[in-house]
């Protein structure tokens, strides 16, 4: 195609090479491709992430196996361990019932 610009007085070629031809044709191979690697993923990513899956996974990694019987026994001893604190420190009844009510209350 010839353009004559009269402002300019230029002449102005435009021609389609093999190059773009070549370009065309390319994208009309790879975009069928990207189309169906973008189908093939999705799926696969949706089968993954179910909400049943994701529940099941977060309850997994969420759950603390715990020993009743070793926290039954730590909290005896941290209430012995305390008692005795406080038959060695405590000189009076008053004082002893003053304890108990800050222990019952997360003061001390």
């Amino acid at each position: 195609m010839v353009y004559y610009d009269y402002e300019l007085e230029l002449t102005l070629y435009y021609s389609l090479g093999p190059g773009y031809w070549l370009q065309v044709i390319s994208f009309g191979c790879t975009f069928p491709y990207t189309l169906f690697n973008h189908s093939v993923v999705s799926t696969f990513e949706k089968e993954q992430s179910t909400p049943e899956k994701m529940v099941k996974a977060y309850i997994a990694n969420a759950k603390e196996p715990f020993d009743l019987d070793n926290l039954i026994a730590q909290e005896e001893l941290e209430l012995e361990s305390s008692r005795v604190k406080r038959k060695k420190g405590v000189k009076n009844e008053v004082e002893l019932i003053y304890e108990d009510f800050l222990e019952t209350r997360g003061k001390k």
